[in-house]
């Protein structure tokens, strides 16, 4: 038997892979997140420099949840090579922000229920991941849509958790660019199965703009969310149908009618 095609193989890869992820995020949350800092001298001159643990230990775990991806995903007997990077993106997004919100928690039955939540998540998203390297599986399409509206689930949940825990002007911009700008390259490659980094970063920035504008309105923390999220949501459907060369009139009306869904979802939230 080939062992590309193992089914205990794939099922060996997948266990091992989530649960490291998952005894890592464990972990992560013991870390304290105070700051400290580290003082050097340069000559005459003292320089400081503030260390956070607790957030080296959320790179630490991206990086781990992206390096077993691309391990697990070894195992599809039709992946390119060079597909591996563009399948980690979104399951690293999902740890990292999942570390984000269980830190934010404190330890208790709720604390418990988000774990095992984030954790089926977690393995939706990884195996979503593995069914569209293949165009031609039965569960493509669905996987496709299953992972766009995961992605803006966990931003919507990401900026929530921000807005929380009431981080800085700066810590803000420096956290949602990036997020907002991963889901939005992912989201349009998988539509459109094209690298749109120009629209990604244009996007990205608008977003965060709009992030920071709304830090400080006297809204509730989901409200928050499911506000930026409609901005991004409509800012990637715009991108999806120019570059689709659908009509201008459909692509201002379709983004246009979704935003007003997350503003009239977040009014009555």
């Amino acid at each position: 038997m080939n062992i590309e095609n193992d089914p205990s193989m794939k099922l060996n890869r997948l266990s091992v892979f989530v649960s490291i992820i998952l005894i890592a995020l464990g972990i992560s949350v013991l870390i304290p997140s105070s700051l400290f800092e580290i003082t050097t001298r340069v000559f005459s001159l003292q320089f400081s420099f503030p260390v956070n643990l607790y957030f080296f230990s959320n790179i630490l775990i991206t990086l781990l949840t992206a390096t077993g991806m691309m391990w697990f995903l070894q195992s599809h007997p039709n992946l390119s090579r060079g597909t591996l990077i563009q399948h980690s993106i979104t399951p690293s997004i999902t740890s990292f922000i999942l570390s984000i919100v269980l830190h934010s928690m404190k330890i208790g039955p709720s604390w418990w229920f988000i774990f095992v939540m984030g954790g089926a998540v977690l393995l939706l998203v990884i195996l979503a991941e593995y069914v569209v390297i293949e165009p031609t599986d039965v569960w493509f399409p669905l996987s496709i849509v299953g992972l766009m509206s995961l992605s803006y689930l966990l931003f919507l949940i990401f900026l929530s958790a921000i807005s929380f825990s009431d981080q800085r002007l700066f810590t803000v911009a420096f956290i949602v660019f990036p997020i907002s700008f991963l889901v939005t390259l992912r989201s349009i490659q998988l539509r459109t199965s094209k690298w749109e980094t120009g629209w990604a970063v244009g996007i990205g920035f608008v977003t965060t703009q709009f992030a920071l504008v709304f830090h400080y309105w006297p809204i509730t923390p989901v409200q928050y969310g499911v506000f930026i999220t409609g901005i991004l949501f409509s800012l990637v459907e715009f991108s999806q149908n120019i570059l689709e060369n659908n009509p201008l009139k459909r692509a201002v009306i379709e983004p246009a009618v979704g935003f007003l869904l997350f503003v009239l979802i977040g009014i009555l939230l």
